[in-house]
């Protein structure tokens, strides 16, 4: 992403909003009042207490808003550039908070990012929750960005800009089942109700918090949410101080009550982590069933209780077991786990009796893994005793895993060049010509190191698409059934390849406009230097041209008037 300021776009189109009085509005059925702006460039000032539904190529700059609510439609892009909205203040049920500072619907959403911008998100008076415990309601805490099922928003950002976002810093008072809890809202994700969507960060550097005080351990998740979870970075930035659930990650939805286990998929491919988790959640993971899947980037997680990174509990049938896939093919990675009989690569579960089982597969990277208190990698011991099973898979081989001890920690560490694939990472000693099949491409996009794009190579063949294609049938009832699932996932595969290799083609078709356009201008540029510097030296070729035509002009005056006088002596 060109690292260009919107700010000077607005000289082009200035829209300078003192109140939003002359544009289209309506109340919505929940008692909200809407402002509805199309594509176009905007300065905001003196406007609170509503939501203003954008939608197309919105640019917004130089603005402070108070308890608002940007609402992008699906399709937006939406950029932003010094932009500050704070709802922290509205917290209390009757307070009249308005909920998220920006909210995504539906697909292809960007949020493009330049200098520094800052989204705190509040309880939302308009959204109630009533558990079937006590049935009694309660007010939805907003996430700072939100982005809930079915919405996708990949977020863009450039060598200087910083995008700031924290959840709600009060929690609700939710009871459902038969616990008491306290949950609050994502700084980029989905709210306690609400399943998630699909996160992808680029580029710039992204500062997720889930409570208005940085870098504390209170609130819930920083990027992530519900169930059905899907984020990926790429590249950039990103720091996360997650408080009660994951700093990165997700799962199930409580919602009304433990509905059972969730999945998230969590996939890194680049840039420089650091993530914290200061409860019981992984700092990097998922509840229920999931995958974490890690190709490059250079990653700090840390747990203060369990585990750093992994797999986690949830639904009712916590007894059923909750099972996922950590999987490690390049990058740097450190995790440590400060907790008591906590893992710091594995599976945990922070209710008595409750089964946690997954597997963890390192074929690649630098990784080193430590444990205060417990096993570096493996299942956790909670309330003293491992509940579950965690296979660890090292270059393909069944594994011990769990690590000897330093007089600190128990410490496993990995370190294996030539399975490394060509990804950024740091390790610019790599010099392996080794490749795997599913090492994937890197590609180098800049003149600066291990900058550039991963792309993960797939496998669609009948193997990769199904778990058994040989006993695919139809001739009984049951076989027909499991043949079913299986098309079904293959099909889902098969979509999901295709949305990933479309993301990648709309990233190198975008980058590669770009160049052009950089071509472009610096073609005219240096035409344009080119010919200021060709009329200078004509204006001094003619300047000298003239003082000597002059010369020679004065000198034969002078010469006619010398004959002159001698004409008149003879």
């Amino acid at each position: 992403m060109a690292d260009i300021n919107p700010d000077l776009c607005l000289f082009y189109l200035p829209f300078l909003l003192n109140g939003l009085s002359g544009y289209p509005s309506y109340v919505d059925a929940d008692g909200k009042t809407h402002y509805v702006l199309g594509s176009g460039k905007y300065e905001i000032a003196d406007v609170a207490n509503c939501v203003i539904d954008v939608s197309g190529n919105v640019t917004l700059a130089n603005t402070s808003l108070t308890n608002v609510t940007i609402d992008c439609a699906a399709g937006t892009s939406l950029s932003v550039s010094n932009v500050k909205i704070d709802n922290s203040a509205y917290t209390a049920a009757n307070s009249g908070g308005i909920g998220a500072a920006v909210t995504f619907h539906g697909a292809g959403n960007s949020l493009n990012c330049y200098n520094t911008n800052e989204f705190n998100g509040g309880m939302d008076r308009y959204k109630t929750f009533t558990d079937s415990l006590n049935n009694v309601p309660y007010n939805v805490a907003g996430s700072g960005i939100q982005v809930g099922s079915g919405a996708e928003l990949t977020i863009n950002g450039t060598n200087s800009s910083t995008l700031i976002a924290h959840g709600c810093n009060i929690y609700e008072g939710v009871s459902y089942g038969n616990e008491a809890s306290t949950v609050s809202s994502n700084g980029i994700g989905s709210n306690f109700h609400e399943d998630g969507g699909t996160i992808v960060i680029n580029s710039g550097t992204v500062n997720v918090y889930t409570n208005i005080a940085e870098q504390t351990g209170m609130g819930g998740g920083c990027i992530g949410g519900g169930n059905n979870t899907n984020i990926t970075i790429n590249g950039g930035t990103v720091n996360a101080y997650g408080g009660g659930d994951f700093a990165i990650g997700g799962g199930d939805t409580c919602g009304d009550s433990m509905l059972g286990h969730g999945t998230a998929k969590i996939t890194i491919n680049g840039g420089t982590i650091h993530a914290e988790a200061h409860n019981a959640y992984a700092a990097i993971g998922f509840d229920g069933e999931g995958s974490v899947d890690i190709y490059g980037g250079d990653i700090t997680a840390y747990g203060s209780a369990f585990q750093s990174i992994g797999i986690g509990n949830s639904g009712d049938n916590y007894a059923n077991g909750n099972t996922g896939t950590v999987s490690i093919h390049g990058g740097n990675i450190l995790a440590v786990s400060e907790g008591t009989n906590g893992v710091a690569i594995g599976s945990y579960t922070n209710y008595s009796g409750a089964v946690s089982n997954g597997t963890v597969r390192i074929d690649g990277g630098v990784v080193t893994a430590k444990s205060k208190s417990g096993t570096a990698i493996g299942p956790a011991a909670t309330f003293g005793t491992i509940n579950g099973t965690v296979n660890v898979y090292v270059d393909g081989k069944l594994t011990d895993a769990s690590g000897t001890s330093d007089g600190t920690y128990s410490v496993y560490t990995y370190d294996n060049p030539t399975a490394k694939p060509e990804i950024p990472g740091g390790n610019t000693s790599y010099q392996s010509t080794q490749r795997k099949r599913d090492d994937g491409v890197w590609i180098q996009s800049t003149n600066e190191a291990w900058k550039g794009l991963y792309i993960k190579l797939v496998d669609a063949s009948m193997g990769g698409l199904f778990n058994d294609a040989q006993n695919i049938s139809v001739l009984t009832e049951k076989a027909c059934d499991r043949s079913i699932i299986q098309v079904s996932n293959a099909l889902k595969k098969v979509s999901e390849y295709r949305s990933y290799f479309g993301a990648i083609q709309n990233r190198m078709e975008h980058a590669y406009q770009n160049n052009e356009n950089v071509i472009e201008n610096t073609t005219h540029a240096e035409s344009r230097i080119r010919d200021t510097n060709m009329a200078e030296e004509m204006v001094r070729y003619s300047n000298y041209n003239i003082l000597s035509q002059s010369g020679q002009s004065v000198l034969t005056q002078a010469n006619q008037r010398n004959q002159a006088v001698m004409s008149l002596l003879a």
